[in-house]
């Protein structure tokens, strides 16, 4: 306890020596002004005898070691009093009668004045010495660390932009950390990776081995973000022969090891860094403890080291539940033809549960946390695994397993396993489970269509339909890449042409990517006059790489008139991020052209002649009607 007051003790006297030394000029002002504070703002510590004397030498070194502004940020020493010339105490006596013996440390390192400047120095300052190259990197990193934690992300960009320009020219050696400030930065002011994809490309070829290897890193993990496990291995690998000594390289390694499956090759990496970390100097003590567990169980590993929070034992039961779960049993449900629909021609099916299942899925409903809410007319205002006493409904389920063929109850805790801590985990069980789950109910429905008319279709109009709807759509998004999406995105929307969720956009986007033009033109066909951005645009650029450009431009005079910022957003290089909700995207507002822009500009610009053409035809929309 002493010890806990002592330090906030000296770090209330660095935090008001800091104040003291920027507001006055005299350095030995400054130290006076110090020796007098101190005493009335901690008289426990520092209202001892001799105490105030002992404040005032360690501000003369603290204004001797004191990165001052007004000298870019560099020490304005001052020289310490000669024995026979009078004290700077101010006792009249000389400096070898009076305060020659006082203890005092004899040097401060700077790093320990960057946390207070956080706190009182001016943004306009700290911009303006970031532009100038004053500031170390020690620095950087903590400015940086405060604004994001201030949620301020677009001022951490600011700060670190000048330093990581020019293929961060000015970084070096010491710039440890800094990289991944950086990405998580531009993570969180960007919309799209472009800015942070660019600035990491230009640092692979860095001179100092740290930067060149953090750099590679974090494309490994992006790439790995990316379901590219292979290319994520192959750049971990470079930046572990840039700089062996880099002890994170490990964790990366098992965790993209247990991604692919290669269990065995995991253990023995994990055996190779142990030793490694055995032979280093202290200090990487979590290191050591996840390559333990690494050697005999590497997923068990990563688990445990991205949740450091105690393991909530609900979702341990709930997932040995799911587990032992077989495929849903045949009876589990049934389609039942409703005939024709007028309009289309289509079969209509419906979904039934077995009647067997009725009184669970009807308990199940009272004791969902989601059903509860939905049942009231209100959102699910909090995460629901934040509160441990939510333990209705795993209750239920724990003594009802039979509920687990209801395709209702399991769409339901789909929705309540998407809210888990774990589920941006590198290597989730969670989203493992979810996915599996996903599949057992898509597969059993795709045997049962088997049997039915090839134009069948399991609209979302009837509500008995809408939990097989969701799960399809959890299995959509828990897809690796848009290829892999294609088939699911396809059967969704056959069997619920409406798309409720719009997702074609998804579909529109990806044949066009795959340059399948006369598909993706196809899928607009089926929805004539849509008013969806992605359906619209995507159309429009299909006429145009078709040679059809007056198709193309009369759809966007007729369909753009409402959305003025659409074109400019693609047109040019650069655009600021809008504040996106949440909740969701406003027709024709900024936030809807950004989000379209980060999806398909690349498109756009790399399709010969189109960002020009689109900019004829935005001077003849008429956007005031």
């Amino acid at each position: 306890m002493q010890n806990n007051q002592s330090n906030e003790a000296v770090d209330k006297m660095m935090s008001t020596f800091i104040t003291l030394a920027l507001n006055t000029s005299d350095p030995l002002e400054c130290c006076q002004r110090l020796r007098k504070i101190m005493p009335q703002f901690e008289p426990d510590f520092f209202a001892q005898p001799g105490q105030d004397l002992m404040v005032f030498w360690f501000a003369f070194q603290m204004w001797n070691n004191f990165p001052h502004p007004k000298n870019d940020f560099k020490p304005i020493k001052i020289e310490p009093p000669k024995r026979n010339l009078p004290c700077y105490c101010g006792s009249g006596k000389k400096y070898k009668h009076c305060c020659v013996g006082v203890p005092y440390s004899s040097k401060i390192p700077k790093d320990v004045f960057w946390p207070f400047f956080a706190e009182q120095l001016p943004d306009t300052s700290i911009f303006q010495a970031a532009k100038q190259f004053q500031l170390p990197m020690i620095a950087l990193e903590i400015f940086a660390a405060n604004y994001l934690e201030n949620d301020e992300p677009q001022k951490a960009v600011k700060l670190l932009k000048p330093y990581f320009a020019d293929k961060g020219k000015h970084l070096n050696s010491q710039s440890s950390g800094l990289v991944d400030i950086c990405c998580d930065a531009f993570d969180r002011h960007y919309a799209s990776d472009k800015n942070k994809l660019d600035m990491l490309q230009g640092l692979i070829h860095h001179a100092s081995k740290i930067v060149k290897s953090e750099a590679l890193q974090r494309l490994a993990s992006i790439t790995m973000d990316n379901k590219d496990v292979k290319g994520a291995l192959n750049l971990l690998y470079q930046a572990i022969k840039v700089n062996p000594s880099d002890l994170s390289s490990s964790v990366l390694e098992i965790q993209f090891l247990v991604v692919d499956k290669q269990i065995d090759h995991a253990k023995q990496r994990a055996s190779f860094w142990l030793a490694k970390v055995q032979r280093s100097v202290h200090g990487f003590e979590k290191i050591e403890d996840f390559l333990q567990l690494a050697k005999k169980d590497p997923q068990a590993a990563i688990i445990g080291f991205f949740n450091q929070d105690e393991e909530d034992q609900r979702s341990v039961l709930l997932l040995s539940l799911l587990k032992k779960q077989a495929d849903l049993t045949e009876d589990a449900f049934r389609l039942e033809n409703m005939g024709e629909e007028a309009d289309s021609k289509q079969t209509l099916l419906r979904l039934e549960e077995s009647a067997s299942l009725d009184e669970l899925v009807e308990e199940w409903i009272e004791v969902s946390p989601l059903s509860r809410h939905m049942m009231a007319g209100m959102p699910q205002a909090d995460n629901l695994w934040d509160d441990p006493d939510e333990v209705e409904w795993l209750e239920f389920l724990m003594q009802n397993p039979a509920a687990l063929n209801s395709v209702q109850v399991l769409n339901g805790i789909l929705e309540i396993l998407a809210q888990h801590p774990s589920r941006m985990f590198p290597v989730s069980p969670v989203l493992q489970q979810v996915q599996a789950i996903a599949e057992k109910v898509v597969k059993r429905l795709q045997q049962k269509l088997e049997s039915q008319p090839a134009d069948s279709a399991l609209t979302w109009m009837f509500r008995e339909n809408r939990p097989i709807i969701s799960i399809l759509t959890h299995l959509i998004h828990l897809q690796p890449n848009e290829t892999d999406k294609q088939p699911w995105l396809e059967l969704y929307l056959r069997l619920n042409p409406n798309d409720n969720h719009g997702l074609r956009c998804l579909l529109i986007n990806q044949r066009i990517r795959q340059q399948d033009y006369h598909q993706a033109l196809e899928l607009s066909d089926s929805y004539p006059d849509d008013g969806m951005l992605d359906m619209l645009m995507g159309t429009a650029l299909c006429h145009y790489i078709l040679a059809d450009e007056s198709k193309a431009k009369a759809l966007l005079l007729e369909m753009l008139d409402n959305r003025p910022h659409v074109i400019p957003a693609l047109i040019r290089d650069k655009v600021s991020k809008p504040k996106l909700d949440s909740f969701g995207v406003s027709y024709g507002g900024k936030d809807e052209a950004w989000l379209y822009r980060a999806e398909m500009r690349d498109v756009w610009k790399t399709t010969p002649g189109a960002l020009d053409w689109l900019k004829k035809v935005h001077k003849q929309i008429d956007y005031s009607r």
